[in-house]
């Protein structure tokens, strides 16, 4: 249900409320449930709002179009809609559901000790590569976990996330850095900045550990990644960051 609040769906939504786009446009999908897969209610809700604003909705599956007007003069279009949008939330429950089971053995699996590489939960950092089969282990990735190694320590020599992001981007040919968000602007090139010094000395990833959630639960798996630190170092990081604010911020 993303959709409907980030990214181009939200973005199309609320242009046509704003009168950017005529409300008298025609929005085609594939099929209905690419419009979201979440429940009946909901998702019912959201076609009809989209029909309220004046637009029409064409699904290209079976070339089938919904207007306010036809859903109002033709239930078993309403009725087909129900079908389909009930069809698409079972099938995304059953999919969770299975990506859930696959999770927890997986975790089994990595507690025994066998090499394990989860990529239905959790994330992984840039300076791993995940990209090995779920069987294999994670690796340090080729390129950026020499920077990662670099940037932890002159982190704990002292240096501020500033003058660590200012010093790997000027020696970028040893250092590159991780490919970012994508943005309108194709052309912009990457760097390092603070906000990844930020970010990056805070994963616990850095000492090995993979954190995720399934369900409301926490599980932290120790030496899941290769390490770019010991605990030790890591605790060290963060005391050497609060050291580097003002005292307020340090309690």
């Amino acid at each position: 249900g993303k959709n409907t609040t980030q990214g181009a769906f939200s973005g199309f939504i609320n242009a046509v409320k704003a009168g950017v786009i005529s409300s008298d446009s025609w929005l085609y999908v594939e099929n209905l449930d690419r419009l979201t897969r979440q429940d009946v209610m909901t998702a019912l809700n959201l076609f009809t709002s989209l029909l309220k604003l004046g637009l029409t909705i064409v699904t290209g599956m079976d070339g089938k179009i919904y207007t306010e007007e036809s859903i109002s003069n033709n239930v078993n279009d309403l009725i087909m809609s129900l079908f389909l949008f009930s069809r698409a939330n079972e099938e995304s429950l059953t999919k969770q559901k299975r990506a859930y089971e696959t999770t927890l053995k997986l975790i089994e699996r990595h507690k025994s000790g066998l090499p394990t590489n989860i990529k239905s939960a959790g994330s992984t950092p840039f300076w791993i590569d995940a990209t090995g089969p779920n069987t294999e282990a994670v690796k340090p990735h080729p390129i950026y976990f020499k920077a990662a190694k670099e940037a932890v320590r002159l982190l704990l020599s002292g240096w501020g996330n500033y003058r660590v992001a200012h010093y790997l981007n000027e020696n970028s040919d040893i250092y590159p850095p991780p490919p970012g968000k994508k943005t309108r602007n194709k052309n912009r090139e990457a760097r390092w900045t603070v906000p990844n010094i930020k970010k990056m000395r805070l994963n616990r990833a850095l000492m090995g550990e993979k954190v995720l959630t399934l369900n409301n639960v926490t599980y932290h798996l120790e030496d899941y990644f290769p390490p770019v630190c010991t605990p030790a170092e890591f605790a060290r990081l963060q005391d050497v960051a609060c050291n580097n604010k003002m005292p307020q911020g340090c309690k």
